[in-house]
């Protein structure tokens, strides 16, 4: 059901004037929601219409190995996978006993959410070559495979997408929630590599993020906990897990809900320990698959569950003076490239960093502790990114990070709109204006 905004003096209206307004709002609110979807949905027929099945050069096989490994090898070690490719990117070598193996420093949780897709792909290539004996390519770069893959990914970004409005319009509006969720499309990295360049980890990861944020805000009310309600709770598990599995540094982008979840859960141990106890099991429950995965295959590989390739591979942190201001905001113009600063490149999350600022003084309890973990993050992000020795990250929509500020984002434009606009279709005019600078500044 469509909550109606605060743009109806209801005392003044007549009941035929209140029913047109909510009309034209929920219409509103679907075109909003239609922009990204048929975004996203077009630039993935047009690239399978032109044949673009993109691999990321920098990618060097990484995702994509794990494909070939789990169903062509039917194992864990993909280092003999990318062994097979000729690249530059994986030129570090780990000791594992008496042999060196390959470093894939690639998490295995983007092949995690797109295997669904990809194995029966990957499958019907092994089955028309028995059956035909034709020798068409097998691994898990094969056409097909990564035809599917950008499929999957595509799917999962439009899933993200809705996720994030649900979630929004939860804590808001509809109108709010709608214009929010298409403005933080727009206007972070999320467009790109949800519509252009699918294939890098950023699509999937708004969707692990988007449902993981669902699950516990909507999902997992106090009452649930009481309850031990399985459900929800495997699904924060499982979404949770799977953020993590995708990049360990979503552990950052999932402290808000981590900050919420945990004094809904403390109040539930309180009144019922029996109930939030089976909560909390059937959570872990959640997270088995994806983080199982994820570290049986470094233990198999390295010898060690948290094995951190990017370290591994000279990637460092120099937390003793990080670049703070090129992350904030470093400016660069012209085509796309890395190194932009997020508030330059991206300004709509100023906007969401009003919205969770003034959430912090209007919000009570639990969601308080949304707004502030939601700052907590954005700051420790920065510190993060500016720390790392690859700070600008290369080749990238400028400020590549910012899509996975999306969901705090995303929250605090929809409060934002919410707070401040009794009309919230007033907001159009400057969303609209951060939304075209960050397409034009980044392309």
């Amino acid at each position: 059901m469509v909550r109606p905004s605060r743009d109806l003096p209801l005392c003044c209206t007549s009941a035929h004037d209140r029913v047109a307004a909510l009309r034209r709002e929920r219409w509103l609110v679907r075109l909003m929601l239609l922009i990204p979807l048929f975004g996203i949905a077009f630039g993935a027929i047009g690239r399978l219409l032109a044949e673009e099945r993109m691999v990321p050069p920098s990618d060097g096989t990484g995702y994509f190995a794990w494909q070939q490994s789990w169903i062509t090898d039917l194992d864990f070690d993909v280092t003999d996978d990318i062994a097979t490719h000729d690249t530059t990117f994986f030129p570090f070598m780990h000791a594992r006993g008496d042999e060196l193996v390959v470093i894939n420093k690639y998490p295995t949780g983007v092949s995690q959410m797109i295997l669904p897709a990809t194995a029966p792909a990957q499958l019907a290539v092994l089955v028309w070559n028995r059956a035909t004996g034709d020798d068409v390519q097998e691994d898990g770069r094969a056409p097909l495979v990564i035809g599917a893959g950008d499929l999957a990914v595509s799917a999962w970004s439009i899933v993200g997408l809705w996720f994030l409005f649900l979630t929004a319009r939860h804590l808001t509006a509809p109108l709010p929630a709608a214009m929010a969720t298409c403005a933080i499309w727009l206007g972070t990295a999320a467009f790109v590599y949800s519509w252009k360049l699918p294939l890098w980890s950023h699509g999937v990861s708004l969707a692990a993020l988007s449902i993981a944020a669902w699950a516990s805000i909507v999902r997992s009310s106090r009452d649930a906990m009481l309850a031990g309600a399985i459900r929800p709770a495997l699904l924060v598990g499982f979404f949770c897990a799977m953020a993590l599995a995708i990049r360990p540094t979503h552990t950052l982008v999932l402290l808000p809900l981590g900050l919420l979840l945990l004094h809904r859960w403390t109040g539930a141990m309180l009144r019922r320990p029996s109930g939030a106890l089976a909560w909390a099991g059937w959570v872990m429950v959640g997270a088995i698959v994806p983080l199982g995965v994820e570290m049986a295959s470094r233990m198999l590989l390295y010898g060690s569950i948290f094995f951190d390739g990017y370290a591994n591979t000279s990637e460092g942190f120099d937390f003793s003076a990080p670049y703070l201001s090129n992350v904030l905001l470093f400016v660069e113009f012209g085509p796309v490239s890395g190194g932009r600063g997020i508030l330059f490149a991206h300004p709509i999350v100023i906007i969401g960093l009003a919205g969770l600022l003034s959430a912090m003084f209007h919000w009570r309890g639990e969601q308080r502790w949304l707004a502030i973990g939601g700052w907590m993050t954005f700051a420790m992000t920065v510190y993060l990114y500016g720390s790392w020795w690859f700070w600008n990250l290369g080749w990238s929509y400028g400020a590549r990070w910012s899509s996975d500020m999306a969901v705090p984002m995303g929250i605090g434009v929809a409060w934002f709109v919410h707070r401040f606009h009794d009309r919230p279709y007033r907001a159009f005019s400057y969303l609209a204006v951060l939304t075209l600078w960050s397409l034009w500044a980044c392309s």
